[in-house]
């Protein structure tokens, strides 16, 4: 990694970034990195947090935050952090003295599997809609609101009234699941400057495809100068092999970000990084810069109801043998270039390339060809 500066005692009206400019460009980052318990809760015991400017390297701020610590752990993380030039706080002081007020500013939080830190940190989780969680990071006494979200009930979108608990100062955070291995998650927040929470594990998986989701395998894949080191003795008492190898951690996750970045500003599409969740966000972002209309937008006359008929017929069968306990030859038949392939035989892209397109109702027509049907046919 090149030279870093450090500037102690930042003034946060330093980092003012002009709306227009944050929803295009991450200029100041948070990355943040917790070591948690080994039961089943997984609460953060200790944390690390860095602020930098990734155009220039500059590191803002830096420190150690702990939480269940011993008495004795708790004068390690001190004197390790007097020793280094570390801030120390305690879990809930970092969060409302340091994350929140570098957050309102603006500044992009970063991590690794961040969703796993941000639980390992919350006071406070709820259900929120469909595949989502609402978490509160404060322990700010909060009166409980009721708020209307959108959840799935035996395969339908309904309405729902749900209990929330949220800070107006430091707002709670939404984690919806998209996939196994995709989230997106931001602030429950007004404050249209406010920053917003990027996981590099999601964004690597989008710029290069399905590859290992480590934090070591990625690093190997973005060619990273700095990558995770080995550590396994995560019950351990927290010492300053631990500590080190905590902080390397974070330097890690930050050069691996700063490379995805790289990465991501070669596409050269307005849509900001935070919006690239997929392969598919890349690649709606270049239809969105060559100008193509999203097809249900092109086709606004197209009802909801077509649409639904439409998803349900496309089926995607699978077929499988077993033999248990017998190591056993297997051939695994599979289609290549399925999707492409499906597109073809359907004629798909008519329907891509339509000027306009007419719905014709004919049930009738089709019931009888289901009728008629035989087995030779």
């Amino acid at each position: 990694m090149s030279k870093q500066m450090v500037r102690k005692g930042a003034n946060l009206d330093s980092l003012e970034q002009s709306s227009i400019e944050r929803n295009t460009e991450v200029k100041y980052v948070m990355c943040v990195d917790t070591e948690t318990t080994m039961d089943f809760k997984q609460k953060c015991r200790i944390g690390y947090y860095e602020v930098q400017n990734i155009f220039t390297h500059t590191i803002i701020d830096k420190g150690i935050f702990y939480d269940i610590v011993t008495n004795d752990e708790l004068l390690t993380i001190q004197e390790y952090a007097k020793q280094k030039g570390y801030n120390s706080y305690s879990l809930q002081d970092f969060i409302k003295l340091r994350m929140y007020p570098y957050i309102q500013k603006g500044v992009t939080l970063v991590g690794h599997n961040i969703p796993f830190d941000l639980g390992a940190m919350c006071t406070w989780y709820g259900s929120y809609g469909h595949n989502g969680f609402i978490l509160k990071l404060c322990d700010c006494d909060c009166i409980p609101t009721s708020i209307t979200v959108r959840t799935m009930e035996r395969g339908k979108s309904v309405k729902k009234i749900v209990t929330i608990k949220s800070c107006k100062e430091h707002p709670s955070i939404i984690s919806k699941r998209l996939s196994s291995k995709k989230y997106t998650m931001y602030f429950l927040s007004e404050n249209p400057n406010i920053g917003a929470i990027l996981d590099t594990a999601t964004i690597g998986r989008a710029l290069l495809g399905p590859s290992g989701m480590s934090l070591k395998e990625m690093g190997k894949n973005f060619r990273c100068v700095i990558r995770k080191a080995d550590f396994d003795d995560y019950n351990s008492v927290v010492n300053t092999e631990y500590l080190d190898y905590m902080i390397f951690d974070v330097q890690a996750t930050l050069n691996l970000f700063k490379q995805e970045y790289v990465e991501y500003k070669r596409h050269g599409v307005d849509s900001p990084i935070t919006n690239i969740l997929s392969e598919a966000s890349i690649g709606k972002a270049y239809f969105k810069q060559l100008g193509i209309i999203p097809f249900r937008h092109a086709h606004d006359n197209i009802s909801e109801e077509t649409y639904d008929i439409a998803m349900k017929t496309y089926y995607g069968a699978r077929s499988e043998v077993k033999i248990r306990l017998q190591p056993t030859l297997i051939r695994y038949c599979d289609f290549k270039s399925q999707y492409p392939t499906v597109n073809a035989l359907l004629h798909l892209q008519d329907l891509l390339l339509a000027e306009y397109i007419e719905e014709i109702h004919c049930t009738d027509k089709v019931q009888q060809f289901i009728n008629d049907v035989q087995i030779d046919d």
